[in-house]
């Protein structure tokens, strides 16, 4: 996997779409990668978009939970990245690009978060053109 995509991203207005295959043993170096640049949203696709998704929740809490913060009531996370996954590859790729919202922040671009050994760019360019 690269690792010059980190410095590809955005500092703001950003929604990340990691799409996993498999349970990646660098899955979690991704994700504080996404969450130390600040990301605002994620969209989680693949066979294992739940578990990402699951991952970046667990993350998100671990760092509150170090940095001495509150995770008592769900008022507590209004200023961390929304996450969602999709299970349906063509819908998540459209949400992430046409639906996706942040209250605080206007999500400018879409950064493709590739966690495959195959590629999926052509599969997101196709989701994208059934519109």
């Amino acid at each position: 996997m690269m690792d010059n995509w980190k410095n590809e991203l955005p500092k703001s207005g950003r929604l990340v779409l990691p799409i996993g295959h498999n349970r990646d043993k660098y899955l979690i170096a991704e994700i504080d990668s996404c969450l130390n640049n600040g990301v605002n949203y994620v969209c989680t696709l693949g066979q294992q978009c739940e578990f990402i998704r699951d991952r970046f929740d667990d993350s998100v809490v671990m760092r509150r939970i170090k940095n001495g913060l509150s995770v008592e009531s769900e008022e507590d996370f209004e200023f961390e990245p929304m996450t969602t996954w999709h299970n349906d590859f063509d819908d998540g790729v459209r949400f992430a690009i046409h639906s996706a919202y942040d209250d605080y922040v206007e999500i400018e671009k879409v950064v493709l978060l590739n966690m495959t050994d195959d590629g999926e760019l052509e599969r997101v360019e196709r989701a994208i053109q059934i519109e």
